[in-house]
């Protein structure tokens, strides 16, 4: 049952029913119920869907109570009635303070905004008004969070066409007391909490703002909470002001007096030992004095004297320290209520555009209130809604029965509650009343509020409303109709005088602050009116209820439904009595009995005469015959003496028979006026067919005429050309005979010259020959003659010699044994001395012998030269280029010589000089060329290197850097780095001169292969690269002739050699390059020239050169802008400007396409085509080298896109889809859909879309975006995506119509006409559910629902549809084969910001689903994708075999990041010591580590930029003989000794040693600690360090020692940083090293990303891991950390050491169920030593912590880990785990002396407290236990019967 919507329909009528009534519908969240016209709203206390844009359309111009009960039905009357009858209507909203009226006051000004649909800034202004007087007009009270603490009346004023043109806003008595005090759990104004918790730091320091716990003003309530997001409403609060056009200055100014405000609660007084008083505290005075911009003295002096004027003189008398407060209490008032007063006055000039036709007014104002203590603002408040209560019974009640007696109608009074009595003691003045007593005291000076309670109890003793309390007191009652309240008449006089001293005004104006001076001014002229503030709240009173006596009153009464503001709770009791005091059953009663509805008579014949031929009778006769003509039964309706009187029932069957009438006849005149549209459009037509047919007959002649023209034409020109033909043939037979005769005769002169030239050449070499056999036979004859001559001298001296010898053997035999020692030593030194004479000589006759040879050698060279110079000048004929390439036959030739041809000929000077370069001068040293441009040959001269100026106008360089192009020539780099290849088939020489080896000729074109590779490789593979890739060249450029051309390759296939042999082999670029600039150097055949530009343009557009040839390449592209062959220049240009491109946007992946090589041919830009969502499709002029991001700007700027972001580009073919990346090249993608395609008709598109949905922050704001992801959804829904019912697509569709067509007069037809198509609607799969013209039919129903919905409503309720109904909403669809159960199914794996959701691709249907708070890792290889899960604490690997790993991996790592960050929950519970590896993969604290690009950072680049030559990263056992780095750091001895000694380090953690020495695991952990304590030292080491590992990590054999490195590096990663230089290399490695086939491995390079991350975010660490840190990560098990409680338990968390102490915190937080964990921390603690207790910081890092720990321990203090409570912003505990840990940290607090004791009795008491606790009720204390007992006396120095006798 869901209760009655309208009570009058009640058939029992009592408070009982009312009651059930109210209490069904509130619980079924019904929470409005009509009482007639009457709205009755209960506050739900909690958010309900039903303020929707939709419920405002859904209630728009409907008639009330044909739908449920609502508010919006309430405003939608009020305005329809003001359009209807032109009169001011009112919405009185009443209710008790909390019941939700400010609520309901909003929810009408934002219908009546939105039914007006006119967004103007009128209204925008009028809503954020709300905004600002709420602010400083609302405060926490303990019946409402936002009470409205003054009252207003809103008048919206609407123009002729019921658009909002302004407003007006009247407030009633603003609350300031409230400023100054607030009572217990309550709040001052919102605005005071707003200022503290939003301003900026350096506004604080400017506004001397403090906590709002430091206001003396604020902190009198016990509630500190915040109750509405303080920070967040600041902002709103400023925007607002902005919007209602209050300038940044005057908000300035505000703010200021508001600081000021809140300080002058903290100014104190102190008596100055005479009768006055003086500050206390000067600094606050001063403060306050700078805020308001006057004299602190005169400040001081305003608030502690009092200037008085009596008779003509001024007196000043001294206040003492309460009237100083009570003089400084009043100005904070009058300054609080200043300034609201001057917001609703500048609120009013800024919404007050212009007044309206009529308006519509809301009435806000404070609710029936009765506090515990009840003040003067109570009374205003009380005697306020008495006067509504009673304008609400007039209305009701009195003018309904005046009415009916008036008008003559039978009718039964019904009594009601008369509130006059109550009214009459409050405001009359004859006799007096309350109001008017409060006035007249105000007048006597002497008067006091002692003094008005007794007059009160004296004039209203006897009155029975009013209440005198039985016992002494301040308090007076009054019986109000809601109840009797009493009230408190302390502050009567002084709140109801609310004035403030001259000495405030004359200090008020003296301020330099004309903002403020404004309010003291405004203040002096109006200071002689002196109105108390009763009095002009009466007045402001009996104003409105004029005001609304004046309007159609519409009535909202707001019920209660308890006191503690929680949803879901009935009070029974309480909503009674505010049902009966809002006189409910009496209006039912009367409403029912009655007849609501009455028109006069002219009114009524004015409405309703077109149901009824007007007739010549009386009005009253003539309603009568229309209500019986109609046929309303007579039981309904009654006529009076000058109205009609109607019920519910009558006047819906007169609405409904008029609004038929009118529908007749709208479609008369409908039908008229088509007719005539028709007609019109006939004749129009008709005319335009007359003047299409006679254009049409003009063409068609006119298209004959140019037939028989072009006939002729073609016809004359046949019989030209044959003429012509014939005088040609003529011509040219006659022109070639002429050629043969004159081609023979040059022919026969040049094979004679030629001859002669050979037979001179034949000579010259035999004579030379000659000579050599000459001089051969005369040496050998000289040394026969030598030989000859020595034999003959012999044989003369021989006798003479052996006499000499005979002599001296006689001479030796007479000698002494000294003697004959001393002559064979004579003899032997003149033996030595002969031999050296003989040697010498010798060699100076061969050296004298060689030198002749050489001198005759080059004497027979100079003259081969001579005469090959002279054969040189002979052979210089000017032989025609018609010559053909064999000469005749020689003629005469002579029988000793053969007849040699010219090729044979150049073959002979071509060995001849390779002989004379090879080996006659291979000693002489090559001379370097400087010349810079080569001069062109021509055939028969020598070709020889001339220097040549430099052009007039040089071009500007590619590089700033490189000023002078010609310093850096080809020919410089060609000596330094090309090899020397043979000369070419043109001979090089010059005359008179020795021939060297001349480098021209490896700069200029060649149609000869080359031998080996221009540059110089180690690698043979390499040089027959490079020789492949010159005759592809060749061939491409058409300088190998194609009868030579074996196995004939299409010029694309040619290029994309050339280009992808560049590509994929790096080492071998440069020599393309050069290659090419040889080939485009000194080409003398124009097509082969173009060619070779044309393929160096491709090259530079595909890969740059290397850092060597890069300025040498450019000063040649840059020598080549100025040259004036061909389009060389142009060329260039274009080269230039590729390779500029290629170096920013990055090298090439593959080779050029056939689109992009036709564009290079003509130099222009590469067409692409990128198609829209929508079907549109975009053609853009790109270049190749045009990165993804560039294009998706492009198309962005194209198309107007502002909200671009998670936009992106993806290529499809067929069925497959991959998205592009931002630094792809648009080149790249053509050619590898070019590559990979056989089938070249597969259609390829590049389509722009949206790729990434984050949908709980998805903004449509931007139409395009919007039109964009609608029709995204759309091609999902029809590609069977979402698995759509037929119910679904049905709905859908008539979406899709409305947001493509919107509203159409005729649906039905307009669907048959538009949505015959139906696959632009419907799915193919689901076509056969339904025929054709079912599916049209269920179409156009739908559609006619969505009259009415703008389009892009349309499109946003489509979207919604789907993201609310399909999960996999936003989602990115990848093609994959699922492993085991899912391997037969054809599956789709779907990511968004949900998570991964696995689909079946034929059904759409979802089989499983991973949480993004479930994946801890994802990796992927070239054919596998796969995730790590959590699932029940234990980890699952699922894998998919897709090739698309590298698109899925970014994306989920993107949604991953996004979900953390929005919607992180608590990570599960820890893991305990039992569980191996599963601590690797907590990442909750840092997110999944990002990826880099590993292609931009790969270590082969750092290892040539940062490491010495000679390092190769490579696993080894010996030691370094020099630090990896090549950083001049290294050159210090100190430094370079530790590098050294830390890599023996590293080699013994790992065991890496050539003599095998075992280590334990606590020497390991030692070396381990040692060498990240050298780094943390000395950061100079970091580098070093990080490189070493990663080399004995590189290609190591041992799994096991391997695990030992990553281990290490992962403890390094997690204690300090690389380099900026080197950490985008670490990560790159370590994703690499992730991905490998080991699992082991991919663990530890996972781990060490997360560590490495982790150390990101949290810092480098101060000290090295512990031992028991690094043992841990050693066994591959979690870190287990001890954490005490104050209860002395300890829990042991399983973490990363590397975690900062505010994340530990969490965890142990959500271990022990705690909420609260922000006002926690974390103590070091000493055993023993309570004073010693350190907080953790919350940034400090936990592994630093345990370390500091350590150390202490090593000097014999036993140190701990304690969770303690750091923050009391909240003295009620959270929960029960939050109340335990209090009690116990008190407890300990206690036992340490933290809290001295008063005396021994609170001590006993707390004791006793705690045994309490402990053990209960026990008579005996001998239960308790020793050891307690020993802690109760220890503690309190208390026996334990004492504390016992206590407790009891």
């Amino acid at each position: 049952m869901a209760g009655v919507e309208d009570m009058i329909s009640l058939t029992q009528l009592d408070e009982q029913t009312l009651l059930n009534n109210v209490q069904i519908r509130y619980e079924n969240d019904l929470i409005y119920t009509y009482t007639g016209s009457i709205l009755v709203a209960v506050n739900p206390y909690k958010d309900l869907d039903v303020y929707s844009l939709d419920n405002v359309k859904k209630y728009k111009g409907q008639r009330l109570g044909t739908l449920p009960p609502h508010i919006f039905a309430i405003a939608d009357a009020a305005y329809k009635n003001m359009r209807d009858v032109s009169k001011n209507q009112s919405v009185v909203i009443s209710g008790e303070s909390g019941a939700g009226k400010t609520e309901s006051t909003k929810l009408i000004l934002q219908y009546l905004a939105a039914m007006t649909n006119n967004h103007s800034w009128v209204e925008q202004q009028i809503l954020e008004a709300g905004t600002v007087l709420e602010a400083f007009g609302n405060a926490k009270t303990v019946r409402n969070n936002n009470s409205s603490r003054f009252g207003k009346f809103i008048e919206i004023h609407f123009d002729t066409t019921g658009t909002i043109s302004g407003a007006r806003i009247i407030s009633y008595l603003l609350e300031k007391s409230r400023v100054v005090r607030v009572a217990d759990q309550e709040r001052s104004y919102h605005i005071f909490y707003y200022l503290l918790a939003g301003t900026q730091p350096e506004e604080k320091e400017a506004l001397f703002l403090q906590q709002a716990m430091d206001y003396n003003y604020l902190k009198q309530s016990k509630f500190t909470g915040d109750i509405r997001d303080d920070a967040e409403k600041w902002e709103q609060v400023k925007v607002a002001m902005t919007v209602l056009g209050i300038a940044p200055e005057q908000q300035d100014d505000i703010f200021r007096i508001l600081a000021a405000i809140l300080l002058l609660g903290n100014l104190q007084f102190k008596s100055d030992g005479k009768e006055g008083s003086q500050v206390l505290n000067n600094e606050v005075s001063a403060q306050i004095a700078q805020l308001l911009a006057v004299d602190s003295t005169r400040l001081n002096k305003a608030l502690t004297c009092k200037s008085m004027s009596i008779k003509g003189s001024v007196t000043t008398v001294l206040l003492k320290p309460a009237q100083a407060s009570d003089t400084r209490e009043a100005l904070s008032k009058y300054l609080y209520g200043k300034i609201f007063s001057w917001l609703v006055d500048t609120i009013n000039v800024s919404i007050n555009v212009s007044q309206g036709r009529a308006f519509i007014g809301v009435l806000d104002i404070f609710g029936f209130e009765n506090f515990q203590v009840n003040s003067f603002e109570q009374l205003c408040i009380n005697y306020a809604n008495e006067k509504l209560q009673q304008f609400f019974n007039q209305h009701i009640f009195k003018l309904e029965q005046e009415e009916y007696t008036r008008e003559k109608i039978e009718w039964s009074s019904i009594s009601f509650v008369d509130n006059q009595a109550c009214l009459d003691l409050i405001e009359r003045k004859a006799p007096v009343g309350v109001l008017s007593i409060l006035d007249e005291e105000c007048r006597i000076m002497s008067a006091s509020d002692k003094t008005l309670l007794d007059k009160l109890h004296s004039n209203f003793e006897k009155n029975a409303m009013y209440v005198r309390p039985k016992k002494q007191g301040v308090y007076f009652g009054i019986k109000h109709y809601a109840g009797e309240v009493s009230y408190d008449t302390t502050g009567f006089l002084d709140k109801n005088r609310d004035t403030v001293t001259d000495d405030i005004n004359n200090l008020g104006r003296s301020s330099t602050s004309a903002f403020l001076a404004k309010f003291f001014a405004a203040e002096e002229a109006t200071t002689k009116k002196s109105n108390t503030v009763g009095a002009q709240f009466k007045e402001q009173v009996n104003n409105l209820m004029t005001s609304l006596a004046a309007t159609h009153p519409h009535y909202v009464r707001c019920i209660k439904p308890n006191m503690m503001k929680v949803p879901s709770k009935f009070d029974d009791q309480m909503v009674l009595l505010q049902l009966r005091f809002s006189g409910m059953l009496d209006t039912i009663r009367i409403r029912k009995a009655g007849y609501p509805i009455r028109f006069t008579f002219p009114d009524f014949i004015a409405h309703y005469h077109i149901l009824a031929p007007h007739l010549k009778m009386e009005p009253k006769a003539y309603v009568t015959h229309i209500l019986t003509l109609i046929g309303v039964d007579s039981a309904l309706w009654r006529v009076g003496m000058t109205k009609v009187f109607m019920r519910d029932e009558s006047y819906a069957i007169l609405d409904e028979k008029r609004a038929k009438h009118f529908d007749r006849c709208a479609i008369i005149i409908q039908k008229k006026y088509r007719g005539h549209a028709a007609r019109k459009r006939f004749h129009q037509m008709k005319a335009n067919v007359l003047l299409l047919q006679s254009a049409m007959r003009a063409i068609e002649a006119m298209r004959h005429l140019q037939t028989w023209r072009r006939a002729t034409h073609t016809l004359q020109a046949a019989i030209r050309g044959h003429h012509a033909r014939r005088e040609y043939q003529g011509t040219l037979s006659s022109a070639l005979t002429l050629q043969a005769v004159i081609h023979a005769k040059l022919s026969q002169q040049y094979l004679l010259r030629k001859r002669q030239s050979v037979y001179l050449l034949q000579a010259v070499i035999r004579g030379s020959l000659a000579r050599a056999e000459f001089l051969s036979k005369r040496r050998a004859t000289v040394v026969l003659q030598s030989e000859i001559r020595l034999v003959l001298t012999t044989r003369q001296i021989r006798p003479e010699l052996d006499q000499y010898h005979q002599r001296l053997q006689d001479d030796e035999a007479r000698m002494t044994p000294e003697q004959k020692q001393a002559h064979q030593e004579k003899k032997a030194a003149l033996a030595l001395k002969f031999a050296e004479e003989e040697q010498s000589r010798r060699e100076r006759e061969d050296k004298e012998k060689k030198e002749k040879e050489r001198e005759q050698a080059l004497e027979d060279d100079s003259m081969l030269e001579d005469l090959l110079g002279e054969i040189g000048a002979e052979l210089d004929p000017q032989v025609p280029s018609a010559l053909p390439e064999e000469p005749p036959p020689p003629v005469e030739a002579e029988p000793s010589v053969e007849a040699a041809g010219v090729e044979d000929f150049e073959s002979m000077m071509n060995e001849l000089q390779n002989f004379i370069n090879g080996e006659m001068f291979s000693a002489i040293p090559s001379p370097v060329a400087t010349t810079t441009k080569m001069a062109e040959p021509e055939k028969g001269i020598d070709v020889t290197l001339q220097k040549e100026a430099p052009p007039e106008e040089e071009k500007v360089p590619l590089f700033n850097v490189y000023l002078n192009y010609n310093s850096f020539t080809l020919t410089d780099f060609a000596v330094n780095h090309y090899n020397q290849h043979q000369a070419s088939s043109k001979m090089t020489l010059r005359f008179g001169k020795k021939k060297t080896f001349n480098w021209s000729d490896m700069l200029q074109h060649t149609k000869k292969s080359l031998p080996t590779s221009m540059l110089q490789f180690g690698d043979q593979d390499l040089v027959e690269t490079a020789v492949q890739v010159f005759e592809s060249m060749l061939k491409y450029m058409g300088d190998i002739s194609q009868k030579k051309i074996i196995g004939k390759l299409s010029p694309k296939d040619l290029v994309q050699h050339i280009v992808g042999t560049g590509i994929s082999t790096p080492e071998l670029r440069d020599e393309i390059y050069c290659q090419l600039a040889r080939q485009t150097t000194n080409n003398p055949k124009p097509a082969s020239l173009v060619k070779g530009w044309e393929l160096l343009s491709l090259v530079c557009a595909s890969f740059p050169p290397s850092k060597t040839l890069i300025k040498y390449l450019c000063c040649y592209l840059q020598q080549n802008l100025s040259s004036e062959e061909g389009d060389v220049a142009k060329w260039a240009s274009f080269a230039l400007k590729r390779l500029t491109k290629t170096l920013s946007a990055g090298n090439r992946r593959h080779p050029p396409s056939s689109p992009e090589i036709d564009a290079f041919r003509d130099r222009k830009a590469l067409m692409v085509k990128v198609y829209l969502m929508d079907g549109k499709g975009k053609t853009l002029e790109l270049d190749s080298s045009t990165q993804a991001q560039e294009l998706l700007n492009i198309i962005c700027d194209k198309i107007g896109l502002k909200e671009r972001q998670h936009f992106g580009l993806f290529e499809t073919m067929q069925y497959m889809e991959r998205t592009l990346g931002d630094k792809e090249l648009i080149g790249d993608v053509l050619s590898r859909w070019e590559s990979n395609t056989q089938d070249k008709q597969q259609q390829f598109k590049i389509i722009f879309k949206k790729k990434i949905f984050l949908v709980p922050i998805e903004d449509f704001s931007d139409p395009i975006a919007l039109d964009l992801v609608f029709h995204q959804v759309i091609d999902d829904v029809l590609q069977y995506r979402y698995p759509c019912s037929g119910e679904d697509i049905i709905k859908l569709a008539g979406m899709q119509l409305q947001s493509f067509w919107g509203d159409q007069s005729n649906p039905k037809e307009f669907v048959k006409q538009f949505g015959s198509e139906l696959t632009v609607y419907i799915p193919p799969h689901l076509l056969d559910r339904y025929t054709k013209e079912e599916w049209l039919a269920h179409m156009s129903e739908m559609h006619l629902d969505m009259i009415g919905t703008p389009k892009d409503r349309a499109k946003m309720m489509y979207i919604d549809y789907v993201k609310d109904h399909f999960p996999v909403y936003g989602s990115t669809f990848f093609h994959v084969k699922g492993f085991g159960d899912l391997s037969q199914q054809n599956i789709l794996l779907a990511i968004n910001w949900k998570g991964i959701f696995v689909v079946d691709k034929d059904t759409s249907t979802l089989l499983n689903q991973y949480d993004h708070n479930q994946i801890t890792m994802c990796s992927y290889s070239s054919t596998r994708f796969s995730i790590v899960i959590i699932e029940r604490k234990k980890e699952r690997k699922i894998s998919f075999a897709t090739a698309m790993g590298t698109e899925m991996d970014p994306l989920i790592r993107t949604y991953s990041s996004f979900y953390r960050k929005n919607y992180r929950q608590a990570a599960p519970e820890e893991v305990g010591e039992d569980e191996s590896d599963s601590f690797m993969r907590d990442t909750t604290d840092v997110g999944i580590p990002p990826h880099v690009d590993e292609s931009k950072y790969r270590f082969t680049d750092y290892t040539a930029e940062h490491l010495r030559l000679e390092v190769t990263l490579k696993y080894r056992l010996d030691g370094l003989d020099d630090p990896l780095h090549k950083d001049a750091a290294f050159d210090e001895p100190i430094t370079r000794k530790e590098a050294m000694e830390s890599f023996l380090n590293i080699q013994k953690i790992m065991g890496d040693q050539r003599k095998k020495v075992s280590a334990s695991p606590r020497e390991i952990a030692q070396l381990i600690h040692t060498l990240i304590a050298r780094v943390l030292k000395k950061p100079v080491l970091r580098n070093e360090i990080i490189i070493q590992i990663i080399q004995q990590l590189t290609g190591h054999p041992i799994q096991e020692n391997a695990c030992l490195g990553w281990t290490l590096l992962a403890l390094c990663l997690g204690s300090f940083l690389p380099s900026r230089e080197l950490i985008n290399y670490v990560k790159s490695y370590l994703q690499e090293q992730e991905r490998s086939n080991n699992r082991q491995t991919s663990n530890l390079a996972f781990y060490c990303q997360v560590k490495l991350q982790r150390c990101i975010i949290n810092g480098t660490r101060k000290q090295p891991p512990t031992l028991p840190e690094i043992e841990a990560t050693m066994r591959n098990k979690a870190f287990l950390i001890k954490v005490t409680l104050m209860d002395h338990q300890v829990r042991t968390l399983a973490i990363d050491a590397g975690v900062i102490a505010k994340d530990m915190v969490f965890k142990l937080a959500v271990k022990l169920g705690l909420h609260d964990h922000k006002s926690y921390a974390l103590y070091m603690s000493a055993e023993g030593h309570p004073d010693s207790e350190q907080v953790v910081q919350d940034t400090d890092i936990i592994g630093d912590i345990l370390s500091d720990m350590e150390a202490a321990t090593k000097k014999d203090v036993s140190c701990y880990l304690a969770l303690k409570k750091k923050l009391f912003y909240n003295t009620e505990p959270a929960d029960t785990v939050e109340r335990d840990l209090l009690f116990h940290q008190a407890v300990n607090d206690i036992q340490t002396g933290r809290y001295p004791l008063a005396s021994d009795r609170d001590a006993v008491k707390l004791a006793a407290y705690r045994l309490q606790l402990n053990f209960g009720t026990s008579e005996d204390s001998d239960t308790i236990p020793n050891s307690d007992r020993h802690s109760y006396n220890h503690s309190h120095g208390h026996s334990i019967e004492h504390i016992g006798t206590i407790r009891d």
